[in-house]
């Protein structure tokens, strides 16, 4: 009876630890999912947050022409596979014309599906990764590194900025072209392997046709084949280089190719010429290039970029008697990618003879512009995939040989351990490297799109330079009638018609003391960062100048049912001084359709003698009478007894929408 008891007892024990094991595996693998679903989701929020539904920049090429010439019946589809800048983007540009006709030319529309499939390719390539892994249980804890890198705000940009959002269409048919080469030497089907193979090639067209670096598709595509064990390796290869020259021979010569310009062969040219010329320098900020995978800092980016080569070079050697290279082929292959277009940028970006457009040509330290990060992430994303395998390969090879020996030694498996941990580190170094000047650039951009909103919606009264934020002045003015003809973009009926304008987005118009005098140096400034009391925003400084000051902005649209929102304070250095006795702050609008001004606001300041007005003072104005007009807005701060110290701020001036945008 005790046996039995005791064999019932051990059961119990087993099988509630058993239960546990499960339980916690269960937990962390919820925990990885939702860590992992995060990043994605951040994603939707940051292009919620700071896109803006206005065409820029190139927009106003393919986009905007393109659009109303399908309205008009004027469209021709050879402009698709025409070239623009280096690119023969086809099939971004059939995407972009597709949602622009469908949703009234929406741009967030835009930058949210670009984002979608961003987000499909770097699922692809965690799925390839997770399949070479072979692992199940904790494979989202293995793949979030690669999120929170690939997803990181200083990525996001891309697709809040002009054409880059629908770029990624050419990272989808890489992750393709690399995908299918897998699966045609692997396949065991009869003839499908031939089919994997045909679909690669038409994958690596797909992505030529989609971006300038879709090019460098070819070569990695041809490591990739002479990495991988097959049989017909040299007619796979000799059939996949036809298909390169073919390709090559269509995008330069077929079709044809500028021979002028920084884009055309005279570029190409000068860009060859820079390189032999100065050889070295160009190596330096390729190790830019590559080291802007971390922080887009130039001195520091030089100096990852010499890290990140090492690294490589490290795991290479320490992996080199290792042949059953076929698993890493792909890896490889999507390694070659991303280093090839980051020395396309430095080659072509980084300054040339006789060319002030880049720079000098002994340029040394060097970074992308943001644009061009998708041609710099792909690296290290490959290293990190490559130390993965490699460290499961060696566990796996040295546990069987030494399942015998108890004795440490720092064999192949311990330093490719280290050497994954380091690119681990980098990898989460990039993504918190570039989380604030990811959200700066997006702060920035936000401001500046919705002026240029705002400026658009205006273009009659608006003036060339405010026009030029948005493309040449002369390119809007010719488009912004049909935009509005066909309610397209920020003339769609289902475009709030301005969400925000913010009066330090521009100078005043004019700028005078009460007696029409010019204001002295000093008197007007604009900060980025204020801080009275405990808040910190952007203010406009307008001190009075004599008896007081005047700030005047000329044609201002006031939406329907808008407000004029604002703060005003003195500055703290003020508080201590006992001769301030404050200032008053007051606000006109002039309406010229009833030429007349009104007082909408009046407000005095005295920190010194008043503790309560050591504050932002928070204000809003209805604008409801004035609503759908233009009208000039003036700004007056006025002295006291006396004029010492009124240094005065009024706090993110803007006009605002009662209805969410």
């Amino acid at each position: 009876m005790g046996d039995k008891k005791d064999c019932l007892n051990t059961g119990n024990k087993t099988k509630e630890v058993s239960g546990k094991k499960k339980k916690t595996t269960l937990l962390i693998i919820s925990l990885s999912v939702l860590f992992a679903l995060f990043p994605v989701a951040y994603g939707f929020f940051y292009i919620h947050q700071y896109g803006v539904n206005v065409p820029v920049a190139d927009q106003w090429g393919i986009l905007v022409q393109g659009t109303i010439q399908y309205i008009e019946g004027a469209f021709d589809p050879a402009v698709l596979i025409s070239e623009q800048n280096d690119s023969r983007s086809v099939f971004p540009s059939i995407l972009l014309l597709g949602i622009s006709i469908l949703t009234g030319m929406d741009v967030t529309a835009i930058f949210y599906a670009g984002y979608v499939i961003y987000v499909i390719s770097i699922l692809g390539i965690t799925c390839l990764l997770l399949k070479d892994l072979r692992i199940s249980t904790y494979r989202f804890i293995v793949i979030l590194p690669i999120l929170y890198y690939a997803l990181n705000p200083y990525y996001l940009f891309r697709f809040i900025y002009n054409l880059g959002s629908l770029a990624s269409v050419f990272i989808v048919f890489a992750v393709g072209t690399i995908y299918f080469l897998d699966r045609s030497k692997s396949s065991t089907v009869p003839g499908r392997h031939s089919l994997f193979f045909a679909l690669s090639i038409l994958f690596g067209i797909m992505c030529t046709f989609s971006y300038a670096p879709g090019l460098t598709i070819w070569f990695a595509g041809l490591v990739q084949i002479f990495l991988q064990k097959t049989g017909n390796k040299i007619k796979r290869l000799l059939i996949w280089c036809s298909g390169a020259f073919l390709t090559f021979f269509l995008y330069y010569i077929g079709l044809g190719f500028k021979s002028e310009g920084i884009h055309g062969t005279s570029g190409y040219s000068l860009y060859i010429h820079t390189a032999l010329t100065y050889p070295l320098q160009k190596l330096l900020c390729f190790m830019g290039a590559i080291g802007a995978e971390v922080v887009h800092n130039k001195e520091m980016a030089f100096l990852f970029g010499i890290m990140i080569t090492a690294i490589f070079v490290m795991l290479v050697l320490n992996n080199r008697h290792l042949h059953d290279t076929d698993i890493f082929s792909k890896w490889y292959a999507l390694l070659t990618l991303g280093t090839l277009t980051a020395l396309e940028v430095a080659l072509t970006r980084s300054g040339f003879i006789g060319l002030s457009t880049f720079g000098p040509p002994d340029t040394i330290f060097f970074v992308p512009a943001i644009r061009h990060s998708y041609t710099i992430f792909l690296p290290l994303i490959a290293l990190y995939s490559l130390a993965l395998l490699y460290t499961k390969t060696s566990v796996k090879t040295e546990s069987a040989g030494d399942a015998d020996n108890n004795s440490f030694q720092f064999g192949q498996r311990e330093r490719n351990i280290v050497l994954l941990g380091m690119i681990f580190t980098l990898m989460i170094g990039g993504t918190l490297l570039h989380t604030l000047p990811g959200i700066s650039e997006a702060e920035d951009s936000y401001d500046k799109n919705i002026a240029g909103q705002y400026y658009l919606l205006n273009y009659r009264t608006s003036t060339d330079t405010q026009l030029s934020i948005l493309n040449s002045p002369s390119v809007v003015r010719k488009y912004a009638p049909k935009l509005e003809q066909y309610q397209l973009s920020v003339f769609s009926p289902a475009h709030e018609k301005v969400s925000l304008f913010e009066f330090a987005m521009i100078d005043p118009h004019s700028m005078l003391d009460l007696k029409g005098n010019d204001l002295e140096n000093g008197s007007y400034k604009k900060s980025d960062d204020v801080r009275i009391g405990s808040l910190s925003m952007q203010a406009i400084f307008e001190h009075p100048q004599g008896a007081g000051s005047s700030l005047t902005y000329n044609d201002i649209f006031i939406p329907v049912k808008s407000s004029l929102d604002f703060y005003t304070g003195l500055d703290e250095n003020v508080w201590s001084k006992n001769s301030s006795d404050g200032v008053i702050f007051e606000i006109y609008i002039y309406d010229p359709a009833i030429s007349a001004e009104e007082k909408v606001f009046s407000e005095k300041n005295d920190p010194v003698n008043n503790p309560g007005d050591r504050i932002w003072h928070q204000h809003s104005i209805d604008l409801e009478k004035f609503g759908g007009r233009d009208v000039n807005v003036r700004f007056v701060t006025l002295s006291g007894n006396n004029g010492i110290y009124d240094w005065a701020w009024w706090g993110n001036p803007r006009i605002v929408t009662k209805k969410p945008f």
